[in-house]
């Protein structure tokens, strides 16, 4: 049996280095800060093409409000030259100057 017992041990000069606890926490800590910065990296990805895409939506609408700014003046000028053509009816009733309407009804005449 003895044979069987020193066939199990390991040479003292191929042994394996064991790492301290230190080492093995440190090797910890750096793959979880690889992992978190690659995470980050995806993060940041994903916030720049939102951040392209909103800048774009708001780039269209400044357009469609300078659009509708132009429209709205193009549309303001019409009325001031529309009112001020005679002739036209502006909505709003004037009194009449002398106060009083005189109607005249005038029937056909007839011929004895």
């Amino acid at each position: 049996m003895r044979q069987n017992q020193n066939f199990y041990k390991t040479p003292q000069n191929s042994r394996v280095p064991q790492k301290s606890s230190f080492e093995l926490l440190m090797e910890i800590y750096v793959l979880n800060q690889s992992k978190q910065l690659q995470e980050l990296k995806n993060q940041t990805g994903i916030m720049n093409d939102s951040l392209a895409k909103l800048t774009s939506k708001v780039d269209s609408i400044e357009i469609h409000n300078k659009m509708l700014e132009t429209q709205i003046s193009q549309v303001a000028q019409q009325v001031v030259v529309s009112s001020q053509t005679t002739g036209i009816f502006t909505g709003q009733t004037e009194t009449n100057p002398k106060g009083h309407i005189i109607v005249l009804l005038l029937l056909g005449m007839v011929n004895n």
